[in-house]
């Protein structure tokens, strides 16, 4: 099953507002469409190999190119996953590294199901929403060029994107573990001034490059490179106490 009916329709919205526009707003939109199709590879064909070695001959990195262009969704949001939740297991053993200085004896047992309520907001909140956010973003802004697109994508991603999605992990996360949600709601309030914090100034330089020299295809990817320690932090800070528990 193909993931490649969201960049098509966004793609086809370009397309009808370069025909419509006139002057510089036609001319944008159409670089736009442009843009946006050689960045995802829409309408490129599957490039098939030729050698006798068939799809034996195909290294490791074209076999991956493949697949993430043939299956967007499923490559970028199965990466994140895997690597978030490297991330949890790295907070994890940091904490306990630091408790087992103050307790000698403890030893290290990993709480896999922490690991899989991040994991699991990994794969059903955050990548279907962020998959969808980088392309129509790209969309929105296609008129724009160099600083100004720049820019402009840090804006919306920092100032609105951003908090969004930490709230849905904070709630996400509290409600898998206390089943609570006023708690849930209440923790979320606590602990999101400091995670954002947080992010803007880890997330800003990040950004910059995710926007200026990373392509589209791969900048979920990217992100989700970007974010093992981003979500080392943010599974740190959700593992704190609650101060209004």
């Amino acid at each position: 099953m193909h993931c490649a009916a969201p960049q098509v329709a966004l793609a086809n919205i370009m397309a009808l507002r370069a025909a419509r526009g006139s002057g510089w707003v036609a001319r944008s939109s159409a670089a736009g469409v442009a843009r946006v199709q050689t960045a995802w590879r829409i309408g490129v064909p599957r490039r098939t190999s030729t050698s006798g070695g068939g799809s034996q001959s195909r290294s490791w990195a074209s076999r991956f190119e493949v697949a993430n262009n043939e299956h967007p969704l499923l490559v970028r949001g199965s990466v994140g996953i895997v690597l978030y939740g490297i991330s949890d297991a790295l907070a994890q053993y940091i904490q306990a590294r630091r408790a087992i200085e103050v307790a000698d004896g403890e030893h290290f047992t990993p709480d896999f199901t922490r690991t899989a309520h991040v994991c699991s907001w990994r794969a059903l909140v955050f990548t279907p929403i962020f998959y969808t956010f980088y392309l129509a973003l790209d969309v929105a802004v296609a008129p724009l060029v160099g600083t100004r697109m720049v820019a402009t994508k840090l804006f919306v991603d920092l100032v609105m994107m951003g908090p969004s999605i930490t709230v849905t992990f904070f709630l996400w996360s509290q409600m898998c573990d206390t089943g609570d949600l006023g708690g849930s709601i209440a923790a979320t309030k606590e602990k999101i001034w400091p995670a954002l914090v947080l992010g803007w100034v880890y997330w800003l330089p990040m950004h910059t490059l995710t926007y200026s020299i990373v392509p589209l295809r791969y900048r979920l990817l990217w992100v989700n490179f970007a974010s093992i320690w981003w979500g080392a932090g943010l599974s740190t800070l959700n593992a704190l106490p609650n101060t209004q528990a």
